[in-house]
């Protein structure tokens, strides 16, 4: 049996008149069945999966069924604050702790690329400009990223890599929440923002742990009928 992700249907039908497609909202989307999955692919490594594995969309959810994409993306900006001040505040066990925020923002940083970057570019009026953006933040913080785990709690390259990470998400982040994902949920509602983030939790996961879990480019993917 061949493994797939699956999305929901309303990410890959052929786009509605108008240009925003069928995720907006409004009379022309009532009564749409939403509940019956898609298969669909991302880049030419489709069948293997982006990350050159096959991967198979099974087991548990993490978090509460209902969660939306955004509050989703909240509670792991927050872990993810939370690794950053226990590094600047703790002297001991810092290279686990360093470890845990690689894993934190590897998988986040993937999984949004495959869920919340291809639905800015396909349905929100500007939403290519705001993706492009925040993918280019993320090439930051990924960089940084290598840079910690290649380093060791102590040395300037660590401590370095640390302020970056920081200062680049304490830059993203804002603009993530208060821009980016209110753009998009005025485009399709808190419904479908739902639905984004139980396929978002599925894909994480199945990404691989630490670094591992990025391409060595982020890449740009599109939702596409299988």
């Amino acid at each position: 049996m061949r493994s797939v992700y699956f999305a929901p249907r309303w990410l890959s039908q052929p786009p509605a008149k108008g240009p925003l497609g069928p995720l907006a909202k409004g009379p022309a989307n009532k009564g749409r069945p939403e509940a019956a999955g898609h298969p669909v692919h991302v880049g030419q490594r489709a069948r293997e999966g982006p990350y050159g594995r096959r991967l198979r969309l099974t087991g548990h959810r993490r978090g509460p069924m209902s969660a939306d994409l955004s509050d989703i993306l909240a509670e792991e900006h927050r872990e993810i604050f939370g690794f950053l001040q226990a590094l600047a505040t703790e002297r001991h066990d810092r290279f686990p702790l360093a470890h845990r925020l690689i894993d934190a923002l590897a998988s986040h940083t993937a999984a949004e690329q495959q869920v919340l970057y291809p639905g800015m570019r396909d349905i929100v009026p500007g939403g290519t400009e705001m993706a492009n953006r925040a993918q280019i933040e993320h090439q930051a913080m990924r960089a940084a990223l290598i840079t910690l785990e290649d380093s060791h709690p102590g040395q300037s390259e660590f401590e370095d890599a640390l302020v970056t990470l920081r200062a680049e998400l304490e830059a993203h982040v804002p603009v993530e929440e208060n821009e980016i994902l209110p753009a998009l949920r005025a485009v399709i509602g808190t419904d479908k923002m739902e639905e984004l983030g139980a396929l978002y939790n599925q894909i994480k996961e199945n990404i691989p742990s630490g670094l591992q879990g990025l391409p060595a480019d982020l890449p740009t993917p599109q939702f596409r009928p299988w």
